[in-house]
């Protein structure tokens, strides 16, 4: 940070307004700029809007701000800094967030009702101790972003903090925002909502074509929040934009009947066996529900007669648990050509780090 003072930051102007740039894991890309204009304010000023009204609705403010996401990541910047700086919120910045039990012994200082992280994070705080004493009264608005918050994390969440996580998705390239669900919503549904305001989502082959209510494709976006192209990379550009307006997210997913949009994964990161397709986030969430794992990664694994196979990764809570005993329970939930015998394998990586990144690393070790 103490180096940023001494960057010479230029505008650049695209056409009648001036683009950010800025970035999220997903791409090592610049993003060039936004679409459309005023509605692009209008947009800005509903999101805030309806932040402020799931406040207001309790007659309450916006006062602490859990802000542990780094700065640099759009979702951060958007969601915790611009937005509560705004509404004249508090942010509670936690400098370094790797280090959990000085994590909790900080959130123990403030009564925050915002708080915001990714799948991993909610998981990882849930197992410190220390954590299930915070003072919760206070928190209305659980936000989980960047990746699929899996079902038994935000169960336990529910227990330990007794607030729904509320799941939300964007990218870089939508500014970030393109579906959120309800703050007043009951229960975690897996969902990652409805389309936000001036928004147009659709479920898409690979050809273009719309595709019918649950049938699963790659998620599209159109809306005056999403990207011109990527700087200076037109064939990156040509590659995700349908007639230069919808985007293609590379993120597979479906719709339901009620216009809810759920995300079964990174079209990358499927794995096909035997011509079948199988989502990593599917495996992965029903292998962390045995009490004996703390993190699951799923990775294709090549395979002579079936192309690829599932190869799971786990982080162990129990030491003694077994890759017979993890693979009967993921048998009960899944079916054959997901969970194949002697696939399964067993590592230890740092907490901090994304178990599928650890599970990448083992592959290429």
């Amino acid at each position: 940070m103490s180096k940023g003072k001494y960057e010479n930051l230029e505008p650049v102007t695209l056409g009648t307004r001036t683009s950010r740039s800025c970035s999220t894991r997903r791409h090592d890309r610049r993003v060039e700029g936004r679409r459309a204009h005023p509605p692009q304010h209008g947009l800005e000023r509903a999101a805030v809007r309806g932040v402020d009204g799931a406040f207001a609705a309790r007659r309450e403010r916006a006062d602490g701000v859990d802000h542990r996401l780094p700065l640099y990541h759009i979702f951060s910047l958007t969601a915790n800094c611009l937005l509560f700086m705004k509404l004249g919120a508090q942010n509670i910045l936690i400098a370094n967030p790797r280090d959990f039990p000085g994590f909790v012994k900080e959130l123990a200082k403030y009564r925050f009702t915002f708080f915001s992280g990714v799948n991993t994070l909610f998981n990882a705080l849930l197992n410190t101790p220390g954590f299930d004493r915070i003072d919760f009264s206070a928190l209305k608005v659980s936000l989980g972003g960047g990746m699929a918050v899996q079902g038994a994390v935000a169960e336990r969440w529910k227990q330990v903090t007794g607030n729904t996580l509320t799941q939300a998705w964007g990218l870089t390239e939508t500014s970030p925002a393109a579906c959120i669900n309800r703050f007043d919503a009951p229960e975690f549904t897996g969902s990652i909502g409805l389309p936000i305001s001036s928004t147009i989502i659709t479920i898409r082959d690979d050809d273009g074509n719309v595709l019918p209510v649950r049938q699963s494709g790659e998620i599209c976006v159109e809306g005056p929040q999403v990207m011109r192209g990527y700087w200076n990379r037109p064939d990156e550009t040509e590659k995700v934009m349908i007639d230069g307006r919808i985007l293609r997210t590379g993120d597979i997913g479906y719709m339901d009947e009620d216009g809810y949009v759920f995300i079964e994964d990174r079209k990358k990161d499927m794995i096909l066996v035997s011509g079948f397709n199988v989502y990593p986030n599917e495996v992965e969430g029903v292998a962390v529900t045995h009490p004996g794992v703390l993190e699951a990664a799923a990775v294709a694994q090549s395979d002579e007669r079936a192309g690829e196979v599932v190869a799971l990764f786990v982080v162990k809570k129990d030491p003694a648990l077994t890759e017979d005993a993890l693979i009967d329970h993921c048998r009960k939930s899944l079916t054959g050509y997901k969970v194949r015998s002697g696939c399964i394998s067993a590592t230890s990586c740092p907490r901090p780090t994304s178990a599928r990144s650890c599970a990448a690393n083992s592959r290429t070790s």
